[in-house]
C-alpha cells in the first residue's frame, strides 16, 4: 500500500531526542521544530506538521481544491462537486457511531489511503480525539430535540434500565431506554443514556444517576414505570427514586421487574437440581 507508514514519522521526517529530565522531543528534520512527545501519545500533531509545513517533501500535493464535474442519475446535466471537510467529518462520525467502530477508525492512514486516492484527494486523517468531539457534537442537537418534545408531551413515559459490565470486568455501564405515545398516538423508543458506571452498585448510586438522567430530560413528573431486574440495590433504589417522582395510579406499576430476568433465574435453578446428571455430560463433551 502507497503512502508513509506511521514509523516513517521518526525515520524519515523526526528526530527523536530524549532531554536530562527523562522527556521526550521530536525534533523535525526540515525545519527544526521540536514537539513534546511521548510513547503511546499519537502521532496526530507531527502528522499534521508535515502535511501543513513540508507537503512536498512527503509527496503531497495541495493545488486541486476540487472534483471535475460528475453526472447525475439521469445523464442529462452535470454539476459541481464542492468539498466541505466539516460535512467529510460529520458523516464519518455518524458512520463510526452506527457500525461502532473505535474513534481511532478516523486515524489510520489506509483510511486516508483508500479516500484520497479513489475519491478526493483533499480528504485526511480525522484524529480520534477530533472524532469524539464531532460525535458528541452530533449527539447534542438531536438530544435538544427531544427535550423540547418531552417538554410537550401530554402522555407518560416509561423507562427500561440495566447495568452490566464488559468483557473483562474493568467497566461497567448504565444504559436507560425510554419508551412513549407522542400527542399524535405514534409508539415511539429513544436511548436516553448510556453512561459509564465504575462507581460501587449500591441502590443511593443507582438511584443518583438515574434522577440526574431524569432531571436532564424533565422527565421527573411524566415517569409512569421503570423496567428493572431483581437485584437488591435496583429494588431499594426504586424505593428512593419514588419519592421524588410524581406517581401515576398510586405508584402501582411504578417497578416493573424484568420478565426475561425472572425466568433466567427459574432455569437456573431448574439446571442446579438437573446437575448430577448434567454435569457427566459435560465433562464427556
Amino acid at each position: 500500500m502507497g503512502g508513509r507508514s506511521k514509523s516513517d514519522i521518526f525515520i524519515k521526517h523526526f528526530d527523536k531526542v530524549t532531554l536530562p529530565s527523562g522527556d521526550l522531543q521530536a525534533i523535525c528534520k526540515y525545519c527544526s521544530k521540536s514537539y513534546k512527545w511521548q510513547h503511546g501519545g499519537g502521532y496526530g500533531t507531527l502528522n499534521r506538521h508535515i502535511e501543513k509545513n513540508h507537503p512536498v517533501e512527503i509527496g503531497i500535493s495541495r493545488t486541486q481544491t476540487q472534483i471535475p464535474t460528475f453526472s447525475s442519475q439521469s445523464g442529462n446535466d452535470s454539476q459541481l462537486y464542492k468539498f466541505f471537510e466539516s460535512q467529510f467529518r460529520d458523516e464519518t462520525a455518524r458512520f463510526v457511531a452506527i457500525e461502532q467502530l473505535s474513534f481511532s477508525f478516523g486515524d489510520k492512514l489506509s483510511f486516508e489511503n483508500w479516500l484520497s486516492s479513489s475519491a478526493n484527494p483533499a480528504i485526511r486523517r480525522i484524529p480520534r480525539n477530533t472524532l469524539k468531539r464531532t460525535i458528541h457534537k452530533l449527539v447534542a442537537t438531536p438530544k435538544k430535540e427531544l427535550i423540547k418534545e418531552f417538554a410537550s408531551l401530554d402522555n407518560k413515559v416509561s423507562l427500561c434500565s440495566d447495568i452490566w459490565s464488559d468483557h473483562w470486568q474493568s467497566c461497567s455501564y448504565m444504559g436507560i431506554t425510554c419508551h412513549w405515545i407522542d400527542n399524535a398516538w405514534n409508539i415511539k423508543k429513544r436511548l436516553l443514556a448510556y453512561r459509564c458506571f465504575n462507581d460501587p452498585h449500591t441502590a443511593q448510586n443507582i438511584f443518583h444517576m438515574m434522577f440526574i438522567i431524569l432531571e436532564e430530560y424533565g422527565l421527573t413528573s411524566k415517569f409512569f414505570s421503570i423496567y428493572f431486574d431483581n437485584a437488591s440495590a435496583n429494588t431499594c433504589s426504586i424505593d428512593e427514586l419514588i419519592r421524588l417522582c410524581q406517581q401515576s395510579i398510586g405508584g402501582k406499576f411504578f417497578h416493573i421487574r424484568c420478565t426475561c430476568h425472572i425466568f433466567n433465574l427459574c432455569v437456573q435453578d431448574g439446571l442446579k437440581s438437573l446437575e448430577l446428571y448434567i454435569k457427566p455430560i459435560r465433562s464427556a463433551i
